[in-house]
């Protein structure tokens, strides 16, 4: 019996060290499964836009991620194109990193379209703040001016600081979220007069200096970029009834259109009076219109809350989360703007001539 009670204390004892191996993880007993190394799980998040709902999977293309120590070294970086069946939860896997804290830097878009640079001076050993991103641009040889023609594409840039990787066991998941940089203007002009448009006619383009972003996605100094439309086409468009002008009876609910596409990059709300959307008539050089773009733009925000459905947004929130400005211009029988009335983002905004350039 005392032969039988020792051999059962054994076993017991070896059941409870087995199980303290196991909830430890002891390296030794994984030495082959490795199941021990700690692991990092980077999970990337797209939820600032208008319908605060994660967008990852339909928006983000490829994501570039970079790994800085505390004094903003690079430790590592990963570049990943994101394919359809993983787009859904996203995320990416830091292993044999030494323990410490770490900011973690993402430019995503950048490896599917030549219009992005990241560290554009091309540093050897370049540091967190090496690490900015510019659009590329067209330099015109006789003035040196900036010039972009095409879609540039999605541009995002997410950035997580202070990351603990401490841990010497177990997954550990750090959501980064991102920040669209990129943005489609779509510029209609309507003829109320029934006239025929022709897209030649017009010279529609948009001057801002926002094509420098530094690691914390804030602009640095540079050239001013003129953006031209990458597609633009005559069609027909229907109008309300209420923009009728008060002296045509016709009854008229169609009318000639020219619809523009320009993408820009990202748009700052303290800029107010150095980006303007300008159209001109190619032909005789006069101004038909010439617009504080941003201005126009923050016209409809009252018509947008936050997340709560309550409080109103900031100006730089709105701008950030809203990627894509459909804006609408009347002109009348001359060819001239028809100032008092136009649509931003399907929203009729009436406003004073004399408010309007």
């Amino acid at each position: 019996m005392r032969y039988l009670t020792f051999h059962n204390t054994i076993r017991v004892l070896s059941i409870l060290m087995t199980m303290t191996l196991i909830q430890g993880c002891n390296p030794s007993f994984f030495e082959e499964e490795g199941d021990c190394d700690p692991v990092h799980v980077v999970r990337f998040v797209y939820d600032k836009n208008m319908k605060f709902a994660d967008a990852f999977h339909a928006e983000v293309p490829s994501v570039t991620l970079f790994v800085f120590d505390e004094d903003g070294h690079l430790v590592t970086s990963v570049a990943r194109h994101v394919k359809a069946e993983e787009s859904q939860d996203f995320s990416i896997e830091l292993r044999d990193i030494p323990m410490g804290h770490y900011n973690l830097l993402a430019w995503c878009g950048v490896v599917d379209t030549p219009h992005f640079n990241i560290n554009p001076e091309g540093v050897a050993a370049p540091e967190i703040h090496h690490h900015i991103c510019r659009i590329d641009r067209e330099i015109e040889a006789q003035d040196g001016s900036h010039h972009i023609r095409k879609d540039l594409g999605r541009l995002f840039h997410g950035r997580l600081d202070d990351v603990d990787m401490t841990q010497d066991e177990g997954t550990h998941v750090h959501t980064l979220k991102l920040t669209k940089d990129t943005n489609v203007i779509r510029v209609t002009l309507q003829h109320m007069s029934g006239e025929e448009m022709n897209p030649d006619d017009y010279d529609i383009f948009i001057g801002d200096a926002n094509g420098l972003y530094d690691h914390n996605n804030d602009l640095l100094p540079d050239e001013e970029i003129t953006y031209h439309p990458w597609s633009i086409k005559g069609g027909v468009a229907s109008f309300h009834p209420e923009d009728q002008p008060k002296q045509d009876a016709r009854a008229q609910t169609s009318v000639s259109a020219v619809v523009a596409e320009l993408t820009v990059g990202r748009l700052i709300a303290d800029r107010n009076e150095k980006v303007f959307l300008s159209v001109y008539n190619h032909h005789t050089g006069a101004k038909i219109l010439s617009i504080p773009l941003i201005d126009y733009l923050l016209l409809v925000k009252g018509n947008y809350y936050s997340e709560d459905g309550i409080s109103p947004m900031s100006d730089q929130d709105y701008l950030d989360r809203q990627d894509d400005y459909p804006m609408t211009f009347f002109l009348d029988e001359s060819g001239s703007w028809i100032k008092t009335v136009i649509y931003i983002n399907s929203w009729r905004v009436v406003k004073n001539e004399s408010s309007v350039h």
